[in-house]
């Protein structure tokens, strides 16, 4: 349960535009215009190309994706990175404040990843490991609160040299002050919410962690409201144990809630 107060929070309509997917180009610093660049139509999301760079800005949520498809998570076979977890986030930071991505007192880091590119000879059979790119995990917080699911969270990618070689920025806008919760439900609440959404399975399912926080969702689902719930990461394991699969439960956590987070389970 949370020390702070928790709110229902509205979130702006959004609309994927040409015009706002060049105007977040320039604020890049990229030239935005369709003389020095092309824009690329997807199912999900609109993309502007300008050489290297890519930027993407997905339709139902209103997501940035930009990556320099030269460099980002390509292995040039020789370059490895050698800095440290703390010199990493410093960088991602100034990436960060650089490009205006999000107030750094609504950020913690969550994890530093880093991408492995694996070398060997067969004659001798020696292989090398080396770490070719760090991808920095920023969370949102609101409130003191942080915001759980694949949402609320900004990823910066850096390559040997310490430079950026893109960024994902799932941060959806909020739109007013919202309402407070009255009251939440205890985490019991949760664990029922669970046995009835997955009472008819044949397997096993094993809770590994329950986290409470904010539930965002993910790049291609358009959400309107920002509510607290407990996501509760599962190992849902088949009949006979025959396949294992790690899953997500999110029950909301406001009495009442302001609809719910999961869609109907496929039987």
């Amino acid at each position: 349960m949370p020390s702070a107060p928790t709110w229902i929070l509205e979130l702006a309509p959004f609309k994927a535009t040409e015009t706002k997917l060049l105007r977040s180009a320039r604020r890049l610093g990229l030239a935005g215009t369709l003389r020095q660049g092309t824009i690329e139509k997807h199912h999900g999301a609109i993309t502007y190309v300008e050489g290297p760079w890519a930027l993407s800005l997905y339709r139902a949520s209103g997501g940035l994706r930009y990556h320099d498809r030269g460099r980002w998570m390509v292995d040039d076979g020789k370059s490895e990175v050698r800095f440290d977890r703390d010199t990493a986030t410093g960088l991602a930071m100034e990436a960060v404040k650089t490009h205006d991505l999000a107030p750094s007192d609504e950020l913690r880091l969550l994890k530093v990843t880093r991408l492995h590119a694996t070398t060997g000879e067969v004659q001798s059979m020696r292989g090398e490991d080396r770490a070719i790119d760090v991808g920095v995990v920023f969370q949102r917080m609101i409130g003191g609160v942080p915001v759980d699911g694949p949402g609320g969270k900004i990823v910066i990618y850096l390559d040997a040299r310490g430079e950026m070689t893109g960024f994902d920025r799932l941060w959806r806008e909020i739109e007013g002050g919202g309402r407070p919760v009255q009251a939440l439900h205890d985490p019991r609440f949760a664990e029922e919410d669970l046995a009835r959404y997955w009472g008819d399975h044949p397997g096993r399912i094993n809770v590994t962690d329950v986290r409470f926080g904010y539930f965002e969702q993910d790049w291609k689902t358009t959400q309107r409201v920002l509510q607290p719930a407990y996501v509760m990461v599962l190992n849902v394991i088949g009949h006979e144990g025959r396949f294992v699969k790690g899953l997500v439960h999110v029950t909301p956590a406001a009495n009442p809630p302001a609809g719910q987070l999961m869609r109907p389970r496929r039987v």
